[in-house]
């Protein structure tokens, strides 16, 4: 997955939500190099783990 695939899939699921959306393409920006360089990142789909919105229960 390049790096434009996976913020299209972040806006996909999150379209809703434009602060969180420039909060990850910042955080990918600044990460992106990293994940793409280490296979084990990728095999545990690390990126796309950390961009999952927390669910609070109240």
């Amino acid at each position: 997955m390049t790096k434009s695939e996976f913020m299209n899939y972040v806006i996909a699921k999150n379209h809703h939500q434009s602060e969180f959306i420039q909060a990850v393409k910042e955080v990918v920006d600044s990460v992106w190099e990293v994940y793409e360089a280490n296979p084990v990142f990728q095999a545990a789909n690390i990126m796309e783990r950390i961009v999952l919105p927390d669910r609070i229960i109240v």
